[in-house]
């Protein structure tokens, strides 16, 4: 019986701290993974991918023809401006797990994330009925069986203006201060 083919990883990443992690992770699995390790100021560049599986590198340096001809994949999605806004990868998870259900694998492991717009003071009660049941309804269950949510504007930048609560309460008091300090830098 033939044994099956390993597959061949090439590692480059600029970081040498992330590159010693993905290299202690493929070595666990070497009886799988050949790994190819170039460092980030090889002149070759791409030179000569062929047989390579998985191409873990910097965005720049992705052999995207490889990648869009299924010859290989990446460790990046082509369009990456879609998926690195927590907003965008929110709006295109829903998308996808509404698509295939609540028993998906990737709705088992995201966590149940609401995208909103919020422009005045005044649309907070509308948003909570319409909306954002789930989060009315916290009020209505013990403080100990509470889920914990967090708040966060998508037009903010890093942690700034990030909020966790557990009420209805603490939403509208969070989402006001919010959408007021919008509306005095506007």
């Amino acid at each position: 019986m033939m044994a099956a083919r390993r597959r061949v990883a090439l590692l480059r990443i600029d970081d040498p701290y992330v590159q010693q992690a993905l290299q202690e992770a493929f070595a666990r699995y070497a009886s799988h993974w050949k790994v190819i390790v170039r460092g980030d100021n090889d002149t070759d560049n791409n030179a000569d991918l062929t047989g390579v599986d998985l191409q873990w590198d910097e965005y720049e340096r992705i052999d995207w023809d490889r990648v869009d001809a299924r010859k290989m994949v990446a460790n990046w999605y082509t369009e990456r401006k879609g998926m690195i806004r927590k907003a965008q990868l929110t709006y295109n998870i829903n998308r996808l797990t509404s698509k295939r259900g609540s028993d998906s694998t990737l709705a088992k492991h995201y966590p149940q994330t609401f995208f909103f717009e919020l422009y005045h003071p005044d649309e907070v009660d509308e948003l909570l009925i319409c909306e954002l049941p789930e989060i009315k309804q916290l009020d209505e269950l013990p403080e100990h069986e509470r889920q914990v949510w967090i708040l966060k504007p998508s037009i903010t930048n890093q942690a700034a203006d990030v909020h966790v609560f557990d009420s209805t309460a603490a939403f509208r008091r969070y989402s006001l201060a919010l959408v007021r300090n919008m509306l005095t830098h506007c």
